[in-house]
């Protein structure tokens, strides 16, 4: 048994604001228990560190559906092939954005191996909608403060459900994910609108490390070259913010990344460029947006 604390603050765009901010007790059989502000159990992009993933921003439906962070109660199990994370959650500790509601995520690696692994996973969230609504997404970029996307500020909006399916896998130093989102809310004057969005993502590691897996998520490659690690990646990404009487707007990212991890592994330098098309309510908009970024992590 063994009792942690994290306290981690996000100092992006000039703001300080807490990131993870808990305290954790871990049992042997029973799992880990966490108490403070803390990821909410939701899909396999919400669960995987900024260091971690593959691209600059996250995909288009998992800024538009993605819950992030929230003062909770949580509870996770892994196993060697499966696991089982929930969320007993409030509002952002930080802006008090959101209100109360439950999320679980579930998650099997049947088939897995040193050098290869596949993935499927699900997530629910619930969560009672008190206070003013909505959806939006940036174009992958936070470059700008631009959002392509946006369905407004709801003050009718009672619970809204957010669903979503993951799939995932990796061999040697090639690795492929996409996810798939559902969103429903509960409207108190009229029809329930539903939104969606996926996306799917691929990357090869042009040096040949291999991709790490563990505990329900993938971790950043490790360079084994005295020159470092470089790797090449395509995502492809849509979000629906259209349905009935509300128009959000819908739009379709195509990134292509190429990074280059430092043979120490606390720094990379990653490049995005991304495609972007939006329908009429959003605009008809078309930008192409290039991006780098330099990060460094202790």
């Amino acid at each position: 048994h063994s009792i942690s604390m994290k306290a981690e603050v996000d100092l992006t765009d000039g703001d300080s604001n807490f990131a993870d901010l808990y305290v954790r007790y871990r049992h042997k059989r029973w799992g880990l228990l966490t108490a403070g502000n803390q990821r909410v159990a939701q899909t396999l992009v919400n669960q995987t560190s900024r260091i971690s993933r593959t691209f600059m921003e996250e995909p288009l439906p998992a800024e538009a559906f993605g819950l992030g962070r929230r003062l909770a109660l949580g509870w996770d199990v892994n196993k060697s092939k499966s696991g089982i994370h929930f969320t007993l959650f409030g509002p952002d500790l930080n802006g008090s954005i959101g209100d109360s509601g439950v999320a679980g995520r579930v998650y099997f690696n049947p088939t897995r191996d040193r050098f290869s692994v596949f993935h499927i996973g699900a997530s629910l969230v619930s969560e009672n909608m008190s206070r003013k609504t909505r959806f939006f997404s940036h174009p992958e970029s936070r470059v700008t403060s631009q959002r392509l996307v946006d369905t407004g500020i709801y003050d009718d909006i009672t619970h809204q459900y957010i669903g979503a399916l993951e799939i995932a896998g990796a061999k040697e130093s090639f690795m492929f994910r996409g996810e798939l989102f559902r969103a429903t809310w509960d409207r108190s004057t009229t029809k329930d609108p539903v939104f969606g969005g996926f996306y799917a993502q691929a990357s090869w590691v042009l040096t040949g490390e291999s991709f790490t897996y563990t505990q329900g998520k993938f971790i950043r490659i490790r360079p084994q070259n005295p020159r470092g690690a470089w790797e090449a990646a395509v995502r492809y990404s849509r979000v629906d913010l259209n349905d009935l009487d509300i128009t959000g707007g819908e739009e379709k990212n195509l990134t292509v990344g190429l990074n280059w991890y430092a043979p120490a592994n606390q720094f990379r330098v990653m490049s995005n460029l991304i495609f972007v098309r939006t329908d009429k309510y959003a605009g008809n908009e078309s930008p192409t947006i290039i991006q780098l970024r330099a990060q460094f992590h202790w």
